[in-house]
């Protein structure tokens, strides 16, 4: 009676240590399998079985065969495995499985399970180690990579006690400074003479700021190499806090080449810009020279058909050299601020028609945006040839009126509405094939910025027009 309760025990003993292996297999990341003497299945974690190196089966039965999962060319080697488990020892295994050009790794382990004394079961474990191995190659790499950038690319690290100014260097500071720090250290006060006189209050002002505000930091300094000059960046941050100073680690970065190149890179700009500017001033310069040339010309224009054309003509070119004007004068070369040039087209037309303000009304709401050089001058064109219109032909015989001027930035959109109280456009006329040559300008020119044109004459004249920024 007594041995039946012991061997009861025994066996209440070996469930609950299969119940916890269980615990811990459902928690693992590894596929865990419990077998027999006889290679029987008696227990397994359900975690998903490697591909690789078993057979693509759904389900793992209870009381199976565990070879028959494993794929042929394995089989043999975990066999051995198990074997050597069932005879009291503990065995491992790394199997290496290449598959389409990289190399999957596996660790198979076998522990021995007794019962009564009596080895009964091995617990297997697979664990596939691929992801382990890439990550670690990967690392390998990385260190590779950033030892040959720290001696290429001159980058050293260094370890610095502040406010004693002790500093631990890399040995990549040779390449940086020239002479060998780690063979003959200096403190960071002793490097301070090396370093620009206008640059050491700086180093020192930024390191304690940086351990004042707990921030890290990031400076800019130059190194007297003798007669040459090194950039060097420095960055850092308070590593550790002692009792009476701090730990700063951090790195050095020669940026030399880098500094020479924004320079080169910073007096071609501006050389550019010169150039720009001179051009622009020309420009402007030619067109002054062309409207007094026309002016002259006008005052020996007779015919008041002819004197009206030649003016025309004159107002086109003003409102051209309007644009070079304003980006003379802007810091932008590639766009202008449209809103105000659209100012200064309608007081140039104001002045050149000599309109009465108590005739003729001209209302502006426009919106400031920029728009780029290639839109400005057939978009100016518009508002000086639909406004020029309405000017000269909305109201005949000094009769009064109003004429209105809206230009508004939508979603990415222009929307110009230019209207006026007028008499209009007459209803036999249709303002997209009129031989006027100022409303075949406007169509061409509105094509030309990718727009649309609309025209509304119940109450006067009124153009919509649409284009994209």
């Amino acid at each position: 009676m007594g041995k039946m309760k012991k061997a009861a025990s025994k066996e209440n003993n070996f469930e609950k240590s299969l119940t916890f292996i269980d615990v811990i297999a459902k928690i693992s990341d590894k596929s865990i399998f419990v077998v027999n003497e006889k290679f029987q299945i008696f227990y397994h974690n359900e975690f998903k079985l490697p591909k690789l190196l078993f057979y693509n089966k759904k389900k793992v039965n209870k009381g199976e065969y565990f070879l028959n999962y494993i794929r042929n060319e394995y089989k043999n080697s975990i066999a051995l495995l198990i074997k050597k488990s069932f005879s009291g020892r503990n065995s491992s295994k790394e199997i290496n499985i290449d598959n389409n050009s990289e190399t999957n790794s596996f660790l198979i382990k076998c522990l021995p399970i007794k019962e009564r004394s009596k080895i009964k079961y091995v617990c297997v474990s697979i664990d596939d180690l691929s992801e382990v191995k890439k990550l670690k190659d990967r690392l390998d790499e990385n260190i590779i990579n950033l030892a040959e950038t720290r001696k290429l690319g001159k980058l050293a690290s260094y370890k610095l006690e502040y406010p004693y100014g002790r500093v631990i260097w890399s040995q990549e500071t040779k390449n940086i400074f020239g002479f060998d720090l780690v063979k003959n250290p200096l403190n960071i006060y002793e490097l301070l003479t090396f370093i620009h006189p206008d640059d050491k209050d700086k180093i020192i002002s930024t390191i304690e700021k940086s351990i004042s505000d707990k921030i890290p930091f990031k400076i800019i300094y130059r190194f007297l190499d003798g007669e040459n000059i090194k950039y060097i960046q420095m960055n850092g941050k308070v590593d550790k806090e002692e009792k009476d100073s701090v730990i700063i680690s951090g790195n050095l970065i020669d940026v030399t080449e880098t500094k020479i190149a924004e320079e080169k890179i910073k007096n071609i700009l501006m050389e550019n810009s010169l150039l720009l500017k001179e051009i622009q001033h020309h420009v402007k310069n030619n067109f002054q020279v062309m409207l007094s040339l026309l002016n002259l010309q006008a005052r020996q224009i007779k015919d008041p058909n002819f004197f009206n054309i030649f003016k025309v003509t004159q107002n086109r070119i003003k409102t051209i050299s309007l644009i070079y004007d304003k980006l003379y004068q802007s810091k932008e070369y590639s766009q202008i601020e449209f809103g105000e040039l659209v100012n200064q087209i309608v007081r140039h037309l104001i002045y050149v028609y000599n309109i009465d303000p108590l005739l003729i009304t001209i209302k502006i709401d426009v919106d400031s945006f920029y728009i780029d050089l290639k839109k400005a001058v057939p978009c100016a064109l518009i508002v000086n040839e639909l406004v020029s219109n309405s000017i000269r032909y909305a109201f005949p015989n000094d009769s009064k009126g109003e004429i209105l001027i809206s230009l508004k930035e939508k979603n990415g959109a222009v929307e110009m509405i230019i209207s006026d109280n007028g008499i209009g456009i007459p209803a036999n006329i249709n303002y997209r094939s009129t031989e006027t040559l100022g409303l075949q300008l406007v169509v061409t020119l509105v094509n030309q910025v990718d727009g649309l044109v609309n025209y509304e004459g119940n109450s006067g004249s009124k153009f919509i027009i649409t284009f994209p920024l």
